[in-house]
């Protein structure tokens, strides 16, 4: 943890990953294979490595206390409407989210001004 961010224990899943790719022992191919054969029968363990490995683990802590649980770790894929919350960030553009519903009015109003 740096600063507070947890970063996901990128340190030592780089140090591992070194140490798997550089191990050309018995011993290291062995344990190459094992890791191989476990990742790709615990879907849950691909999953933990995958988002370690690509930095989706990474989380912030709260600013405030008693804040919400997911306050600082990566917002979910919602489905909104016919679509996701990943679909609508990769236009490229602003994304203004009001789970509420108190916004709506006020927005779609001023959007036509």
């Amino acid at each position: 943890m740096e600063g507070g961010v947890d970063h996901g224990g990128a340190g030592e899943l780089a140090r591992a990953q070194v140490a798997l790719m550089t191990a050309f022992t018995p011993e290291g191919l062995d344990l190459r294979g094992l890791l191989a054969r476990l990742i790709s029968t615990l879907p849950d363990l691909n999953d933990r490595l995958a988002a370690q490995v690509s930095s989706l683990a990474v989380t912030y802590p709260p600013t405030t206390p008693g804040g919400h649980p997911l306050t600082g770790t990566r917002a979910p894929d919602l489905t909104l409407g016919d679509t996701g919350l990943f679909a609508l960030l990769r236009v490229d553009r602003h994304l203004l989210l009001d789970l509420t519903g108190s916004l709506t009015a006020a927005l779609a109003t001023t959007h036509r001004k």
